[in-house]
């Protein structure tokens, strides 16, 4: 997700669509579950392609690196949904 020039959250060029009730990329559940689509021709500077597993791993480096800066806010995850490359579903802690 990115945000847009009039400060609104926008799906970035490496997702199909932002995530909303409507399309069922949010789920209240329990549990609370956002879904990231990712797009086919997502892929790293060297030309290979963008997955769920690197959402996993940078949600693992932030919380796992001392004195990271974002480690609090990404520590409401639970868990990240990697089975489908292409979707990466994000479960986030109640309370």
């Amino acid at each position: 997700m990115q945000l847009d020039a009039a400060g609104n959250h926008v799906a970035s060029p490496l997702l199909t669509q932002a995530p909303s009730l409507a399309n069922g990329g949010l789920r209240l559940g329990p549990p609370f579950t956002v879904s990231f689509h990712i797009r086919n021709d997502a892929v790293w500077d060297d030309g290979s392609p963008i997955t769920s597993a690197d959402f996993e791993f940078t949600w693992k480096a932030i919380v796992y690196t001392k004195r990271s800066v974002e480690a609090s806010e990404y520590r409401a995850i639970r868990s990240i949904d990697t089975t489908d490359p292409k979707t990466a579903i994000v479960e986030f802690r109640v309370g």
